[in-house]
């Protein structure tokens, strides 16, 4: 998650009261290692304000890591039951769609569990690169194609939002370690043959050297 996107989402919940919001429901949330130690300004600008609001949050995923309160297959009955007896006031999908073969099939079971009046703000990259978590589908919609895979919802806002340039990572690394980047990039340009996946996500993100990464964001609201 982008740093832009983390205060953006983190904007848009404290906007929200909090009647509207309890319980959050997370899904895709990652481990509590990376919310808060890899990408901390998940934690920082969405779940540590929530958290101050005595609001609840529950980490859902589909793979058993610390700091995740519930794992299943959101493609399962049982694990969608189990999420409708939640009655969540928001569910959070995040850097989600862009990974799943059949997203339509992943909205469908939110608005299903979803109850009447419930909030769902859904992010999804618009601009940016190939990256595998395990898959990427190339899914880069706008916030109204977003609101389209979710037809017993209103879309209540959509927004693209900017966030940096691969330059400005490149800026922040240490010579030395952008120097050897720079070398082994060059040598494994010429290689493309060798674990091909692993090449296009090194090389796809130098199309975003001078522009900016951008997301969609949309905020629904089951009808």
């Amino acid at each position: 998650m982008r740093v832009e996107e983390a205060q953006e989402i983190g904007c848009i919940l404290e906007s929200l009261p909090n009647d509207a919001l309890t319980p959050v429901l997370n899904l895709g949330s990652g481990s509590g290692k990376f919310r808060k130690l890899q990408q901390p300004h998940i934690d920082q600008f969405m779940f540590a304000p929530l958290a101050a609001r005595d609001i609840q949050c529950i980490h859902a995923d589909i793979r058993l890591e610390e700091g995740i309160d519930l794992v299943g297959d959101l493609s399962t009955s049982e694990f969608q039951n189990e999420l409708r007896s939640l009655e969540p006031g928001c569910v959070l999908l995040n850097n989600f769609l862009e990974h799943v073969t059949e997203p339509l099939m992943i909205t469908k079971a939110i608005e299903e569990f979803l109850p009447s009046g419930g909030m769902a703000v859904v992010s999804v990259p618009r601009s940016y690169p190939y990256h595998l978590d395990p898959i990427d589908t190339g899914f880069r919609p706008s916030p109204e194609e977003i609101a389209a895979l979710f037809p017993n919802c209103d879309l209540v806002e959509g927004r693209v939002i900017d966030s940096t340039r691969y330059i400005d990572r490149l800026a922040e690394m240490p010579r030395n370690e952008l120097t050897g980047f720079l070398l082994k990039s060059f040598i494994r340009f010429f290689t493309p043959f060798y674990k091909f996946e692993a090449w296009k996500t090194r090389f796809h993100r130098f199309l975003w050297l001078l522009r900016p990464y951008q997301v969609s964001i949309a905020v629904l609201r089951k009808r």
